[in-house]
């Protein structure tokens, strides 16, 4: 049933007082063809507005009181989206909140011009017609930085406004998503109008909704109720206490538990790609923290649990040329489809003359990970796509979410057995510098790395190369490779009208917010989830017109991070300051570490070769790059404090 249909059978509200008191003013009844309403009307099956708290119940097991109750007989529109309605259904429900980097949205009967909305500046505006606004633990309410959008409805030939925040909204928290009469000049009709449900929901007994009214006043949004179209009050799901609660586990346990298992003369040769190296092949047991159905979940006391166990493989590469002293040493993490004895040897030819040991592991679905499907294709079954008995796809988001979180939780004990074990290869020479460890990451890998740069400092520098905040926007940008998965897999219902894909997307996201980089992106540099660790170096680097992990997801991450842009600055980045200069080092953390972005427009792919535009995956390898990581990491190494430096000062390119 459309949406605007029912809206324009309801009779105006007969309530004067509602509450303790309050006097409610009449509900002005509108025509949807004549002007712009807002399709909110609880009971009537539809996914109109997101979020609301009509999709919660509460649940005092969770950590927020909450928990998501969405089905296919409140929400009938659900069968329709076929196998994907899982994502709702059953996805959604082991979530206690709505998502910290993921769009807020509301449906509105007719047109509404994106090109007349606000262009966003990384900054908050209270003249912006739809935002959120947060509350803070001291009860003072934030005007949020958001980005506006507005998609049409094909179905409904109505329109769906969304605000998507720029930084990652604080988890368990109080928050809010509004919408102003403002909305008005970018509407075909010039005139916007709440429904009579939100009408009644504004002047309920609600505390909350009392405490929004409020900050939007108080905040200069709005200057009475009666300006107000849209408002939902929300609360944020919690999302660091699962890989807290492991990473906690991780550390507790014995050296005994993280113990590398190899045979000198059997798992330990040349590499034949790079013979200056000795390539050998550890093996580790490792504890699987995700339950049968392949998702994480704590027990009643909020500790790990620990499910199962199974052996990967640890490569390792030791300069055989290796002086006494142990070695700095960079822990790898490949891209997505790659494995650390592709991706991670890739380093040796430039790591070898540093004389540094690399170290790799595959993630799960790739390479030789115990736990991947058999035949199945890498993308496919790492994004956790799977097929019904009538051929049907859908995707497990629980099980993709923390494909990514297991494969973090994988590189943490790999991690303690590299502190346990720093004779790598059993030859009674210490191998490694403990205090000299580093992680690269590349696309995948990157994205992965925040997580794990979050949770441990044991690597004092990182790299991540082309990270992505807010995953599911990667697969969502029109500019992604990925993009045509939408035409292949997802339903008519939803391919074939821009809201539904919209929507769909964003309650994904909410999914796979607790796995996401953006979420850890904002624990790396400030407000650490273990206290008294130490901030690390962090270098973001950047492929000006990447396809496959887009620039504006690479944004996305840096926001999170609160990172600015090294000088100078190649392309516009939403949000992000300049550093200032080409040079900088000790920015952040009261001058204890260094962080920012580099980004990279035009590269060469070897030593003397023309200069080309760069790639996803030309960067990872270019001169350009190299030169920037191995500066970065040394002057770390050698001075205990990194430097950025423009990669086209150390490697200028040809006239």
């Amino acid at each position: 049933m459309n949406p605007f249909l029912r809206l324009s059978l309801l009779a105006p509200a007969a309530l004067l007082f509602l509450g303790c008191g309050e006097k409610v003013p009449p509900f002005k009844s509108v025509d949807p063809s004549t002007c712009s309403v807002y399709a909110y009307a609880p009971g009537n099956g539809q996914l109109t507005t997101w979020p609301s708290m009509d999709y919660l119940e509460e649940d005092e097991s969770t950590f927020t009181g909450y928990r998501f109750n969405i089905t296919t007989e409140r929400y009938g529109v659900l069968y329709d989206y076929s196998n994907f309605a899982t994502i709702a259904t059953e996805g959604l429900r082991q979530i206690d909140g709505f998502g910290i980097n993921a769009a807020f949205w509301a449906e509105f009967s007719g047109s509404i011009d994106p090109a007349k909305l606000p262009k966003a500046d990384g900054e908050a505006r209270a003249s912006d017609p739809i935002g959120i606004i947060v509350f803070h633990e001291d009860g003072d309410a934030e005007l949020w930085p958001v980005q506006l959008n507005v998609v049409p409805n094909t179905e409904s030939e109505g329109s769906l406004v969304s605000a998507f925040p720029l930084r990652p909204l604080p988890a368990r928290s109080r928050a809010a998503f509004f919408v102003t009469e403002a909305l008005s000049e970018a509407a075909a009709t010039g005139c916007v109008s709440r429904s009579l449900a939100m009408h009644e929901r504004l002047y309920e007994k609600d505390d909350w909704m009392k405490r929004s009214r409020t900050a939007l006043e108080e905040l200069g949004v709005v200057e009475s109720t009666d300006e107000i179209v849209v408002l939902q009050p929300f609360i944020t799901q919690s999302i660091y206490e699962e890989s807290a609660a492991i990473a906690r586990d991780i550390a507790s346990r014995p050296e005994s538990d993280f113990q590398l298992k190899l045979n000198r003369d059997e798992d330990c040769q040349p590499d034949p790609a790079t013979p200056e190296y000795t390539w050998c092949v550890a093996k580790l047991e490792i504890t699987d923290y995700r339950n049968a159905d392949r998702f994480v979940e704590l027990d009643e006391d909020g500790n790990a649990i620990r499910q199962s166990t199974y052996t990967s493989n640890v490569h390792i590469w030791i300069p055989q040329n290796q002086l006494d002293e142990p070695a700095p040493m960079i822990l790898f993490g490949h891209g997505l489809t790659g494995r650390s004895t592709g991706h991670a040897r890739e380093v040796l030819e430039f790591s070898i003359d540093e004389g540094i040991v690399v170290v790799g592991i595959d993630a799960i679905e790739h390479g030789d990970h115990p736990d991947r499907t058999p035949g199945a294709v890498d993308v496919m079954s790492f994004f956790a796509i799977e097929f019904d008995e009538f051929d049907q796809p859908t995707i497990d988001a629980l099980r993709l979410r923390d494909n990514f979180r297991q494969s973090t939780y994988d590189k943490l004990q790999v991690t303690r057995a590299l502190l346990a074990n720093p004779d790598l290869n059993g030859d009674g020479k210490i191998d490694i510098d403990t205090s000299k460890m580093s992680y690269i990451g590349v696309s995948l890998g990157a994205i992965m790395g925040a997580e794990l740069m979050a949770l441990t400092d044991a690597y004092r520098s990182g790299v991540l190369s082309m990270p992505g905040g807010s995953v599911s926007s990667i697969v969502n940008n029109p500019v992604s490779v990925f993009r045509p998965l939408i035409f292949t897999l997802l339903p008519d219902f939803i391919q074939l009208n821009p809201a539904e894909i919209e929507k769909t997307f964003s309650v994904l996201q909410v999914v796979l917010d607790r796995g996401d980089a953006a979420s850890y992106g904002k624990r790396i540099l400030k407000d650490r989830i273990a206290p008294d660790s130490k901030v690390p170096d962090v270098a973001v680097h950047v492929a000006l017109g990447d396809d496959t992990v887009p620039n504006r997801e690479n944004y996305t991450f840096a926001r999170a991070m609160e990172i600015g842009i090294l000088e100078p600055v190649r392309g516009e980045a939403l949000g992000l300051p300049s550093l200032g200069s080409a040079k900088v080092s000790g920015n952040v953390a009261g001058g204890e570490a260094t962080a920012g972005v580099i980004q990279f427009d035009r590269i060469q792919r070897h030593e003397g070769g023309p200069a080309v535009e760069v790639g996803h995956g030309s960067l990872p390898s270019s001169v350009q790059s190299i030169e920037g990581i191995f500066h970065f990491l040394k002057t770390r190494w050698d001075d205990g404090l990194a430097e950025l430096l423009d990669p086209y000062i150390l490697a200028p390119l040809p006239d």
